[in-house]
């Protein structure tokens, strides 16, 4: 069998799906195989009353410095979607967003045109922010030798 195992978090604990990929059930028509297997995951995916997804990411970083200092940087942000409301990914998707665009209605960030989130007086007050709402990066820090 052919499929893509999935996890997901409810109030009985984490739950385990394996999504067939392949198989003779018919499917309803579509244009594209990425129309087939959104469709599939629409019929096998949605979520239970309750039932939240759970978000995790890591960036690890190897820092060289001048001094020869090596360091392994370690930021790891996990976050649960709320029972019965909105999801972790939909929460960490839309909520920087709208932190930054409220930055900019307000007046507290005027930098013209486009900006990628590397400014810190952009990023900073959205991390603050996501803090308030406990979505928080742990950061740890190895010295290599």
């Amino acid at each position: 069998m052919v499929g893509l195992v999935l996890g997901s978090i409810n109030p009985q604990g984490t739950q385990f799906l394996l999504l067939p990929l392949l198989g003779s059930q018919p499917h309803k028509q579509v244009t594209t195989r990425l129309d087939a297997l959104c469709r599939l995951m629409e019929e096998k995916m949605t979520y239970a009353p309750g039932e939240r997804d759970m978000l995790l990411m890591r960036h690890t970083f190897l820092a060289d410095y001048p001094s020869g200092k090596k360091e392994k940087i370690k930021c790891t942000l996990i976050d649960y979607g709320v029972p019965h409301g909105d999801s972790s990914m939909s929460r960490t998707v839309s909520l920087p967003v709208a932190i930054a665009t409220r930055l900019v209605l307000e007046g507290h960030y005027t930098t013209p045109g486009l900006s990628i989130p590397s400014i810190p007086q952009l990023y900073n007050p959205i991390l603050d922010q996501l803090a308030e709402l406990n979505i928080v990066f742990k950061h740890t820090v190895e010295e290599l030798h």
